[in-house]
């Protein structure tokens, strides 16, 4: 099962679209080849925000926008000479796919996973939805419409993936096919933190009677709990959120300086830069205070702009003699510093030019902390927990950074949500009978702003499918990360219109065995299939053994551009406004102000993209995705240079010639000498070998082209009076067309059609075998580099290069092209790097 992530349908390809699936489709044909049955599919991410947005710009409606995209974007891709399955073709904008999508939902409220509350919401005004943090610029505006954004209270949907949090962490241990990086990407974002739960009582008062009596706090430096010296709450913490009710209720929340107008007027923490330090550190002084669990101490209480809701309890234990954030938090709102923790090695505390204690923030001895003084950290840590758990006042914890998942969205572009509110009922789920919740037709979308769904009486007004009372449909939409954690589930039954899948066939072909896509979806989608995946396993929907959805996980970079910008003002050029007759000191011809070359990923704006058709017109599509997987391994940016790909054209005509000087009959065919016999033997079988460990073990895509232009070398070094008709020339050039076929399948199959017409050639789909051994190559091409520079190469002995290290640094000395750059010199060191097998 070959499998490279699905393409939001925008309308055109572009380069980085055509790198991930020349990759799977490389891919693909080899395992077809080497006799698998292989599941290669492809489908369309339709639904979502930039299709409604685009729509209403052209004032259509997104469905014939999308569809249209999906129609040129599959022409394109099948211009490509892909080796997709078209019949397993999949579109989450389809009732066909979202009813199931919608059935999933219903699944998970079943189980009581699908919830809805009320929630603190980043609020687009203009696009007129909810944004993630991500979706927030650091100056606090929406990413996409440039609007201030707005936090706002609404009833959202929510999953809980926090129930699967400890599967979802332990599991990364299983995936020893995907990269280091991904992996810990994952466990950061899930976020396990050991650490103790504290209890603070807050200090009632005569004239403040509230309903918040503790304040929780989850902290990874109990240790450090002796120098608490205020304690710092989140803005939408239950405490400040029950002060600002208490304000409203005195008419209170309208005066300056107010609880109600600093949380109005406080940015999402998630948004703030670290270094804009005014705002971030600034403060604000609830005026009451909490009883410190050990030593009874009042403690201050704040709004602190940097604590976030999303990690621990929304509350923080402010420690500033032992952590950044806290140091700075105290010192710009006056607040007292106590240092409790001393380095071990250090017996004074120090003080800095401004006279300030200087914080310490690792581990070590305590101090002035009651009868834990002098112990170090770990065993404080865990006589402090005892004590809490004794007085009732704490315990040792578990904490999750995950949170559950916001699935919400106020727009019309996404598959409804199967839920009926009935003022007598509550939630009711629509019957699964009636899914398809079918979203309603429309001629046009006009404006920007609100959920259309709302305005639509016909669809919006229904009977309660318990009660027959007069109800409404929920109008949220949901998240297109719901459409994508389970396309790779529908592809192998993607026809099924009687339930989501055979689960016969998901035995067959789950988990994915190669899933191909860009390494900035390393969190949230792979993230969201994990935990769907792993629902469904709890439900018994999919087999038992697939704990995982994928396999292996090959992540690709991304293409970057030759790009031209004005140094002294940083606007960007298209190639055409630029002087370079100077390489080095090329201007703009307008302005004549020196311009900077460089490497940028490829975007409209920045006139570095290159339209996969232009290429494909001009070069052909074998020639384009060969410069695509030969121009760098895909874990690299690919710089694209369209004078370079030449190259890879010239090769394909040298190609060509071959095969015509194989099948040229000429008079007088001088035989093959023995060492050119025994040289082409052996090329082919180590190109066989290469190219297949390129293929299948590394990735390194590039390096099994490099293979195939070396044996073609290797096939031109032979006078052409001796390839007329010359057997193991024809085999040469029957391995290298049936090598060549998942790099550039049209032109290998014009080869392998012209070879054929030589009786003495049976081509095949089948992959060569070179029935040899690694350890039995001959010899080994040895680049030899000095100070990073390669200054030459070296055929040896594959038996004295990984036996004789002495010998090989001694012939590499003495090679006439090495000796100039060693004159005078003193060899500091020497790195011989094996062979990779």
């Amino acid at each position: 099962y070959i499998l490279s992530m699905f393409p939001y349908p925008s309308g055109n390809l572009h380069m980085g679209h055509v790198r991930v699936y020349s990759i799977s489709d490389c891919l693909a044909r080899f395992y077809s080849m080497q006799g698998y049955q292989v599941l290669h599919p492809m489908g369309w991410d339709a639904f979502g925000l930039p299709a409604e947005n685009a729509a209403i710009e052209r004032q259509i409606s997104p469905a014939k926008w999308t569809f249209s995209n999906i129609d040129h974007m599959r022409f394109q891709l099948q211009k490509l000479g892909m080796s997709f399955d078209w019949d397993k073709e999949v579109n989450t904008c389809s009732p066909e796919y979202y009813k199931w999508t919608q059935w999933i939902f219903l699944q998970l409220f079943k189980q009581n996973l699908a919830y809805r509350k009320q929630s603190i919401v980043n609020w687009d005004p203009i696009d007129q939805t909810v944004l993630a943090n991500e979706q927030v610029d650091k100056d606090g505006k929406s990413w996409r419409s440039g609007a201030k954004v707005e936090r706002k209270h609404m009833n959202q949907w929510f999953l809980k993936i926090t129930n699967f949090v400890q599967e979802l962490n332990d599991d990364l241990d299983l995936l020893e096919k995907w990269p280091e990086q991904v992996k810990l990407m994952q466990k950061n974002w899930i976020g396990k933190s050991m650490g103790a739960t504290v209890n603070f009582k807050v200090n009632q008062n005569q004239h403040l009677q509230l309903k918040n009596n503790d304040i929780s706090i989850f902290t990874t430096r109990v240790d450090t709990i002796y120098g608490v010296t205020f304690i710092g709450l989140c803005i939408n913490h239950p405490l400040v959120q029950e002060l600002i009710e208490i304000e409203k209720q005195n008419n209170q929340h309208l005066k300056n300086n107010s609880l109600s107008e600093f949380v109005i007027n406080s940015p999402n923490s998630a948004t703030i830069s670290l270094n804009d330090a005014i705002q971030f550190f600034e403060g604000y002084n609830l005026g009451i205070n909490v009883t410190h669990p050990l030593n009874g101490k009042l403690i201050p209480i704040w709004i602190s702009r940097y604590v976030i809701a999303d990690y621990g309890t929304g509350a923080i234990m402010g420690v500033p003699g032992h952590d950044e954030r806290d140091h700075k938090f105290a010192l710009q709102n006056k607040i007292n510093i106590i240092k409790v923790i001393k380095n071990e090695n250090s017996q004074e505390i120090q003080i800095n030019q401004k006279n300030e204690v200087n914080i310490y923030t690792g581990h070590g001895l305590l101090i002035n902390s009651d009868q834990f003084n002098d112990l170090n950290s770990q065993q404080a840590t865990h006589s402090i927990i005892n004590k809490l758990i004794e007085s009732k006042n704490g315990s040792a914890t578990i904490s999750w950074r995950l949170r559950d998942w916001l699935i919400s969205r106020q727009r019309y572009w996404g598959a409804p949500i199967p839920i009926i509110h009935c003022d007598n009922c509550g939630e009711v789920p629509v019957p699964e009978e009636h899914l398809p919740v079918l979203l309603p037709q429309i001629e046009s979308l006009s404006q920007k702003g609100g959920n259309i769904l709302n305005t639509l009486d016909n669809w919006l007004n229904v009977s309660c499918p318990k009660c027959g009372n007069s109800a409404k449909r929920e109008t949220d939409t949901m998240d297109t990360f719901i459409d994508s954690s389970w396309y790779f589930l529908r592809y192998p039954d993607a026809n099924n219109n009687q339930k989501i899948f055979d689960k016969s066939k998901i035995d067959k072909w789950l988990p994915v065995d190669i899933y191909i896509g860009g390494i900035e979806h390393a969190i949230l989608h792979l993230l969201y299939s994990r935990f769907i995946t792993k629902f469904l396993r709890s439900q018994s929907i999919i087999p038992e053994k697939i704990k995982e959805p994928f396999t292996k996980l090959l992540t690709q970079e991304m293409v970057y551009g030759k790009t031209y910008k004005i140094i002294s003002n940083g606007i960007y050029l298209s190639p055409n406004k630029v002087d370079e007759s100077n390489p080095d000191q090329p201007f703009d011809i307008n302005s004549k102000l020196p311009v900077e070359i460089t490497w940028e990923k490829m975007s409209k704006s920045k006139y570095n993209g290159v339209d996969p058709m232009d290429m494909i017109e001009n070069w052909g599509a074998d020639t384009t995705r060969l410069y695509i997987l030969f121009k760098a391994p895909p874990e690299k940016v690919l710089e694209w240079d369209s004078n370079a790909i030449q190259g890879q054209k010239r090769w394909l005509s040298r190609l060509w010639i071959l095969v015509r000087s194989y099948l040229n009959e000429i008079e007088n065919i001088e035989p093959l000498t023995e060492q050119e016999n025994k040289i082409l033997n052996h090329s082919i079988k180590e190109t066989i070998n290469e190219v297949t460990i390129s293929i299948r073990d590394r990735h390194t895509f590039n390096n099994a082209i490099a293979m195939l232009m070396k044996l073609s070398n290797i096939i031109s070094s032979i006078p052409e009076s001796k390839r007329s008709k010359q057997p193991l020339i024809g085999f040469s050039l029957q391995t290298l067309a049936q090598l060549l076929i998942p790099f550039a399948p049209h032109f290998a199959f014009e080869m392998c059609d012209a070879l054929q017409t030589d009786s003495n050639i049976q081509l095949n789909q089948i992959w060569p075998q070179s029935n040899i051994k690694s350890d039995q190559l001959l010899t080994v091409n040895v680049t030899i580099a000095i100070n990073g520079k390669a200054r030459g190469s070296i055929e040896l002995d594959l038996n004295i290069f990984e036996n004789d290290q002495n010998q090989v640094i001694e012939i590499a000395k003495s090679q006439q092209n090495i000796i100039k750059y060693l004159q005078d010199k003193l060899i500091q060191k020497t790195i011989i790097i094996p062979k990779a097998r």
